[in-house]
């Protein structure tokens, strides 16, 4: 049961990352600088939902196969360090030293700080 949860969390995770990383890269496709927006939202936003959730199942009753299906098959699928990592190095490896080291400060700083307001979120909303 605990793999099907994450099998279908990770299923939809991937297609919602896939839908929003690419209707954001669409709409931002016009941009003087060519960063990749789409994965930079998809990581933030999924780190900010991963603290969030954390504390409400560290703070609630909530069945652990809701757990695998949220925070290990649907945000495991949805965001997407993998596909940043490589599109950091093929910014760097073209030359472009500085929109590889904005992605890489973007992604990185967003996310902690994003995944710390999921948190204090999450603590808010699921008072003990």
């Amino acid at each position: 049961m605990n793999l099907l949860c994450i099998a279908i969390g990770g299923i939809l995770g991937a297609i919602a990352r896939y839908l929003v990383a690419s209707s954001i890269n669409l709409w931002t496709a016009q941009s003087a600088h060519p960063l990749p927006y789409g994965t930079l939202f998809v990581n933030t936003t999924g780190s900010f939902v991963i603290g969030f959730l954390f504390v409400m199942f560290e703070r609630t009753g909530l069945p652990n196969e809701l757990k695998l299906f949220l925070i290990t098959g649907f945000l495991g699928a949805y965001t997407t360090f993998s596909s940043y990592s490589l599109e950091t190095m093929n910014l760097a490896l073209n030359g472009k030293y500085l929109l590889a080291g904005a992605n890489f400060l973007l992604n990185n700083v967003l996310c902690l700080g994003l995944c710390l307001a999921g948190m204090a979120a999450g603590k808010t909303f699921f008072v003990k």
